[in-house]
């Protein structure tokens, strides 16, 4: 039995939705939308980019963690939570009720230099989005759409993703498509491994759509 929570990665509502459903279904395993390094940082903070960093994750990747870093910092600060505290909430939950932890998300290194990959064209079209002002690549009217305090419905959840394949493909490419197909295969293999377990999954909002077309 596989069950998925989708989640926001700074919403109230995530944390209590995922106790709840450890405590309750009691699952054999929780598989989370992380790696190891990531799960590292999450538990013991992340260290602050430097320039030297820039060797190691390329320029154009060293400035997306940069920012990326800065907005969930800023949205975090909005509602009073730590991003990543969903997935941080999952493993803590998994452990209390000793159920096993199984990290499914592609390695971040590999994500980076896909990002690095991604065309000059691209890359450019995010700076200047940035630039006049916009934390993220969607309409301001959909982003007062958005309360940072609960998770996104399906609805609004579709629209955000179709908007940033719109404007930006080859990042929702890298950030979502090749990451759902690594995702979903260390998912299969679980179930096929362990058919009669219960498995919770636990991941972002955007991540659900394609793990409920394969896993219905």
């Amino acid at each position: 039995m596989i069950k998925i929570v989708g989640t926001s990665h700074i919403a109230k509502q995530s944390v209590d939705e995922i106790k709840k459903m450890v405590s309750e279904w009691q699952p054999d395993f929780v598989c989370v939308e992380l790696d190891q390094s990531r799960l590292y940082a999450l538990f013991h903070g992340k260290q602050k980019l430097k320039l030297a960093d820039m060797k190691q994750l390329g320029v154009f990747g060293w400035f997306f963690v940069m920012v990326g870093s800065w907005l969930q910092k800023y949205l975090g600060k909005k509602v009073g939570f730590a991003p990543g505290i969903d997935m941080k909430t999952a493993v803590l939950a998994a452990q209390k009720n000793k159920a096993r932890i199984v990290l499914i998300d592609q390695p971040i290194n590999i994500t980076i230099r896909k990002i690095n990959k991604i065309s000059l064209k691209e890359k450019l079209k995010l700076g200047l989005y940035l630039l006049f002002g916009w934390a993220l690549p969607f309409e301001r009217k959909m982003l007062k759409k958005i309360n940072l305090r609960k998770v996104p419905d399906d609805k609004l959840v579709n629209e955000l993703t179709s908007e940033l394949r719109r404007v930006f493909p080859e990042f929702a490419k890298v950030l979502i498509d090749d990451r759902n197909k690594v995702m979903i295969k260390k998912l299969k293999i679980l179930n096929q491994r362990f058919p009669d377990s219960k498995i919770l999954v636990v991941i972002g909002a955007g991540h659900v759509a394609a793990f409920r077309k394969t896993f219905r």
